[in-house]
């Protein structure tokens, strides 16, 4: 995502400098130019996208959509002028430009998209992601004195209630059986200890 957004803004600084360069001549590579111009403050001043917005939930919604309404309007000024009559260094310059608004914009929306995805919602689970160094802990505060089966944790999901469910998947491993799936259900309180609610298997 960065290294997306990093050609994003070295692609419009190339073409600043072009302008800068007296590439420029005639009405639309000057148009270009003064595109260029005037939108170089608002690019700089763009956030990388990252998946730190993730962590952010709320926060890292209304980021991305700012950071998409930006592109979105800076698309829209591109597609005013026209390519066909600028020259041909000025002409490439803008179809590099216009390449990396459209890369910064499928990146937004990936990042939007994991962001809803991630958001937990009330009343259901959200859908099952990767563990974060969070999680593990809650999971090994409450499981550390398991003595039924030794449990390792891959995947988990949360439900927002007064506090948050954890839905664990992980695998069970015993002496006695085979190693098999197996749902651990935690509970964490607003203020409280985390507390196993229950284990049931993966059907």
């Amino acid at each position: 995502m960065k290294r997306i957004f990093t050609i994003f803004l070295g692609t419009f600084i190339l073409a600043s400098i072009a302008m800068l360069s007296g590439c420029g001549g005639n009405s639309e590579d000057k148009a270009f130019e003064k595109f260029i111009d005037e939108n170089d403050a608002l690019v700089q001043s763009m956030l990388e996208p990252s998946e730190d917005w993730l962590d952010e939930q709320d926060g890292g919604e209304s980021i991305a959509l700012s950071e998409l309404e930006k592109v979105d309007n800076l698309l829209a000024g591109l597609e005013k002028l026209n390519q066909n009559e600028m020259s041909e260094k000025v002409g490439e310059a803008y179809a590099n430009t216009y390449d990396a608004f459209v890369a910064a914009r499928v990146a937004l929306e990936d990042i939007l998209e994991k962001t809803r995805k991630s958001k937990p919602m009330p009343g259901g689970y959200t859908e099952d992601r990767e563990l974060e160094p969070e999680d593990m802990e809650i999971f090994e505060a409450v499981m550390a004195d398991a003595e039924d089966a030794e449990y390792e944790p891959t995947l988990v999901a949360t439900q927002v209630v007064a506090g948050v469910n954890y839905r664990f998947t992980a695998t069970a491993t015993s002496d006695d059986v085979q190693p098999n799936l197996v749902y651990v259900y935690i509970y964490q309180p607003l203020d409280g200890t985390p507390e196993l609610t229950e284990i049931v298997n993966v059907d």
